[in-house]
């Protein structure tokens, strides 16, 4: 069948595809256009490191702009550790008010292969699906909780837990089917607790107990002479040293028969200084971080005299020798999140003038010290 093409209609066709190839090439070309900065915390799961990012988007300029007007974009940004060029992105939330970018806003945790997420809303990004749900997802999963959930809080335990205001109900979620099972309520936090609290410093420490009866750690000569002499009670904390003063290894054994270990021996291992230096922990607030194969542990400290100079991290035989020293870029220290066979370090590039410092990512082999680097620049 025939059918007649207007002139007209074919003219008015071509007008508006010229027209929308114009707004989109002066929207590509005009629109200013943002960085995406972490937000929060990173968290690291047996085989991701998982990071909050946020991002104003494009706007056109004005003479007389309102930010009020602006719209955020939160997004999850899931780095692999087996190979850190694999990075994923998963858009959450797009809106214009800014309220999300609180410190209420985080990663509650990662339940297998689904990360759990409150960020206004309630989200579980599963990385092998690629499924992104939200509560209203669980409501449809769970219709019985439809007046429950909108005034749940949200919890994590091992798994994702929503909890009533006066604590007496609490429903877990399986991270798979969204199902819910009720459970008795996690254990309350109250007050500033709620927020999340890392502190570089509680991923850093002075030193430690390294077996049973040896410590070590690191000490200026007169705090050697002071606090590790042969008859004193052993630190209880091994607290990060703040001040960016040269320090030297020290080691030693301990009494620890009484409630309080003793020093019994006090030795310097060698004289190399260190510059603003002190150990890994596990765990923030834990013990000292070892390896194995050979066994050792590890020392982060600056290199240089500028004021934030770059931190190496070097991995020290219990003699003090050096096994590996690499070299992690970072000026500022953010986050630390060690791991058996890698270690991740946050933080911010030297600073340079006039210029904002590049968030970054260091990923650190343990065995061979080898880093990759990844912005957190998105």
């Amino acid at each position: 069948m025939y059918y007649y093409k207007s002139p007209l209609a074919i003219g008015l066709v071509v007008v508006i595809v010229v027209l929308l190839a114009v707004g989109l090439t002066a929207w590509q070309f005009i629109s200013i256009k943002s960085t995406g900065t972490p937000l929060g915390s990173a968290v690291r799961t047996p085989t991701h490191i998982l990071q909050l990012i946020s991002t104003t988007e494009h706007y056109l300029p004005r003479l007389h702009r309102q930010p009020n007007k602006d719209r955020f974009r939160i997004d999850l940004l899931a780095i692999s550790l087996a190979d850190p060029t694999k990075q994923e992105t998963f858009t959450l939330l797009r809106q214009q008010q800014a309220n999300a970018l609180t410190p209420v806003t985080k990663i509650l945790g990662a339940d297998g292969d689904s990360i759990w997420i409150q960020a206004l809303d309630v989200f579980a990004v599963n990385l092998k699906t690629k499924r992104v749900a939200r509560e209203a997802d669980l409501r449809k999963a769970n219709p019985e909780l439809a007046l429950f959930l909108p005034t749940a809080r949200a919890e994590f335990t091992d798994r994702f837990v929503a909890v009533s205001p006066d604590w007496s109900q609490a429903y877990s979620f399986s991270a798979d089917t969204l199902k819910a099972t009720a459970c008795p309520p996690p254990l309350r936090k109250a007050g500033l607790e709620t927020l999340p609290r890392v502190r570089i410093e509680g991923s850093l420490c002075s030193g430690g107990l390294v077996s049973a009866s040896e410590w070590i750690a690191v000490a200026t000569p007169n705090d050697a002479k002071s606090d590790l002499k042969p008859g004193f009670s052993l630190p209880r904390d091994f607290t990060a040293g703040e001040k960016d003063q040269v320090r030297q290894l020290h080691y030693g054994t301990v009494d620890t028969s009484e409630s309080r270990p003793r020093i019994e021996r006090s030795e310097r291992l060698s004289e190399t200084e260190y510059r603003a230096v002190t150990f890994l922990r596990a765990t923030p607030g834990g013990a000292i971080l070892q390896a194995e194969n050979p066994d050792s542990l590890f020392l982060l400290h600056r290199v240089g005299n500028e004021l934030f100079a770059p931190f190496t991290l070097t991995r020290i035989a219990p003699d003090g020798k050096s096994i590996w020293d690499t070299a992690t870029g970072i000026g500022r220290l953010q986050q630390v999140l060690p791991g058996v066979d890698s270690i991740v370090l946050i933080g911010e590039r030297p600073r340079v003038p006039n210029k904002v410092p590049e968030p970054i990512l260091v990923l650190i082999n343990v065995e061979s010290g080898e880093t990759n680097t990844v912005s957190l620049w998105r």
